[in-house]
């Protein structure tokens, strides 16, 4: 795949050889791409629809900041 140029024939020579391959492959390329940051191209095109009911990253760490330092109720 390294000698294909164009970077979307690439994607589908990817693409294509994961057809092929068993069930656990593809599941295991979805991991890689989610722990390489890259989950927005699982949940949007691999996966559609199986985007878990999280609260986002930069979000989970304020709730946690406001944890620690709120002990006052809300007014």
């Amino acid at each position: 795949m390294q000698c294909i140029v164009d970077p979307y024939k690439q994607n589908e020579a990817v693409i294509d050889a994961l057809h092929r391959r068993p069930d656990e492959d593809f599941d295991s390329f979805c991991e890689a791409l989610i722990e390489t940051k890259q989950k927005h191209i699982v949940y949007d095109y691999l996966k559609p629809g199986s985007k878990p009911d999280t609260i986002p990253e930069g979000m989970t760490y304020i709730l946690q900041l406001l944890k620690k330092t709120t002990t006052a109720v809300f007014w």
